[in-house]
C-alpha cells in the first residue's frame, strides 16, 4: 500500500515501476538514513531514553546500504531503524507488501509482562484474535515457533542490552502483530494446557459508519466511535446523535475503537458539547519552549449536562487518548478502562529527499492539564477493557455506574 506519496515518488523509492520515472543520477540512499539520524536527536520529543544506542543503530543501517541498494532496501532499513526507537507514534508514509503492521492499529491482541511471563490483557473486538478462543489471562508460550525472548529480539537490533520493560513489551507485541502477508501461529498456556491458534487478519472489517449509537436500559445513551476522529463528517454525525440522545439521563462515550487517532478539528467540536464556557483540556509542551494550555469552546445550542462516562482501552489512540484525558482534566467525565495505546505527543513529518518518503514522529509533548504526559496517563482504578467478541464487562460496569440496566 502506498501512503501519502505520489506514484512518482513511490516509483523513485523503488516500490513501484512506472514508465518515465527516473531516479536522480547516482542517488545515495544513505542520505535519507542520515537525515533521520541527524534530525531525531534534536526534534523527536522523547529521544532521551533512546540515545545510548542511537549511534550504533544508525551505523548499522548505513552499513547495510550501498550502490546496488534499491528503494525497497532503504524502506526495510528505515523500518528496522525506527523499530529500535520502540515508538508507536512514529511511522513512515510508505509501506510494502511485507512491511510490519503498525501497532496498535494493526494489532489484535496485547500482552503485558507479568514477572517472567507475558499474559494476554486485551483482545480487539472483531479481529482475528477475537475469532479464536484466546481469552484474557492466557500466557504466551510461542509465536511462529519462537519463545518470547527470541520473538521480541526479532524487533530489536541495536542496543540489545538496553532493554527497559517498555521496549521489550513493545517489541513482543509488534512481532505478534507481524508483517503483511505473513502467517501467525500462537501457542498459549491456560492452566496446565498448551493451546494453539492460527490468528487471521488482525484489523476488524470496516464498520462503514463513523459512529454508532443506541439507547440502553435506564434511559442511558451509548455512542461508540469507529476510528473516525480524523474524519470531518464525524462532527456532523455526532451533533445529530447528540440531538437524538438529548433527553437521556446519562451518556457513555466509547473510545475503544480509535487506534488511528485523529485531529483537533474533529475532537474539539465533540468535546464542546460537554462544556458551557471555554475551558482548558490539554497541555502542549514544545521542545525547549514554555508549555501552554489548549482550550475547547462550547457548541451553541448543544450542551449536554448529564453524567458522562468515557470508556478507553488498548485501542484508544492519539486523539482518542486526548479526548479521554481532556474530559478527565475538565472534570466533566469519569474515565473507565485500561491503559490506552500510549501514542506519545503530537506529530510532524520529516521529508526524505532521495526517496520521497516521509517520517512522521512525535515533535512535541501533549499532557493532561495537570502536567502528566498523555501517554503515561491511565484511568484509576484500571480495569480490563478489551474482551474480543466476548461479554463486554466494562460496558456493563459503566451502565451500572449510571444506574442503567
Amino acid at each position: 500500500m502506498i501512503g501519502k506519496l505520489s506514484l512518482k515518488a513511490a516509483c523513485c523509492a523503488g516500490l513501484v515501476a512506472l514508465a518515465g520515472c527516473e531516479l536522480p543520477e547516482e542517488p545515495d540512499l544513505r542520505d535519507d538514513v542520515r537525515a533521520v539520524c541527524e534530525t531525531l536527536p534534536k526534534a523527536y520529543a522523547y529521544f532521551e531514553g533512546r540515545a545510548p544506542y542511537w549511534d550504533e543503530a544508525c551505523a548499522a543501517r548505513m552499513a547495510e546500504l550501498g550502490p546496488a541498494s534499491t528503494g525497497a532496501d532503504l524502506l526495510a532499513s528505515l523500518e528496522t531503524l525506527i523499530d529500535d526507537l520502540y515508538e508507536p507514534h512514529m511511522s513512515l508514509t510508505v509501506n510494502s507488501a511485507t512491511s510490519p503492521y503498525l501497532v496498535p492499529s494493526g494489532a489484535d491482541v496485547w500482552f503485558e509482562a507479568r514477572g517472567d511471563a507475558f499474559v494476554v490483557t486485551a483482545i480487539r473486538a472483531g479481529s482475528g484474535a477475537a475469532q479464536t478462543d484466546l481469552v484474557l489471562g492466557d500466557t504466551l508460550v510461542r509465536f511462529n515457533g519462537l519463545d518470547p525472548d527470541a520473538l521480541m529480539r526479532t524487533r530489536i537490533s541495536a542496543g540489545a542490552d538496553h532493554l527497559p520493560e517498555a521496549r521489550t513489551v513493545w517489541a513482543l507485541n509488534a512481532a505478534i502483530a507481524g508483517n503483511r502477508g505473513a502467517p501467525r501461529e500462537i501457542e498459549v498456556m491456560r492452566g496446565n494446557r498448551v493451546l494453539a491458534f492460527a490468528l487471521g487478519e488482525a484489523e476488524p472489517a470496516p464498520e462503514g459508519a463513523a459512529l454508532r449509537y443506541r439507547k440502553l436500559g435506564g434511559n442511558i445513551g451509548y455512542i461508540r466511535f469507529h476510528n473516525s476522529l480524523g474524519d470531518a463528517d464525524t462532527v456532523t454525525a455526532f451533533s445529530g446523535v447528540m440531538a437524538a440522545l438529548a433527553e437521556t439521563d446519562g451518556l457513555i462515550l466509547d473510545l475503544r475503537d480509535t487506534p488511528g487517532g485523529g485531529n483537533t478539528d474533529v475532537a474539539e467540536p465533540i468535546l464542546g458539547h460537554f462544556v458551557q464556557a471555554k475551558q482548558a483540556y490539554q497541555m502542549v509542551a514544545p521542545i525547549g519552549k514554555k508549555a501552554y494550555l489548549r482550550e475547547v469552546a462550547p457548541v451553541a445550542g448543544h450542551h449536554y449536562d448529564k453524567p458522562l462516562i468515557v470508556l478507553v482501552g488498548r485501542w484508544t489512540g492519539s486523539m482518542g487518548e486526548g479526548m479521554a484525558v481532556g474530559l478527565d482534566g475538565m472534570e466533566r467525565a469519569r474515565v473507565m478502562g485500561d491503559r490506552m495505546a500510549g501514542l506519545a505527543g503530537g506529530t510532524e513529518e520529516l521529508a526524505l529527499g532521495v526517496s520521497g518518503m516521509a517520517l512522521s514522529y512525535p515533535a512535541y509533548g501533549l499532557n493532561h492539564i495537570d502536567g502528566t504526559p498523555r501517554h503515561d496517563w491511565s484511568p484509576s482504578p484500571q480495569q480490563a477493557a478489551d474482551f474480543g467478541d466476548g461479554d463486554d464487562l466494562l460496558l456493563q460496569a459503566a451502565r451500572a455506574e449510571l444506574g442503567g440496566s
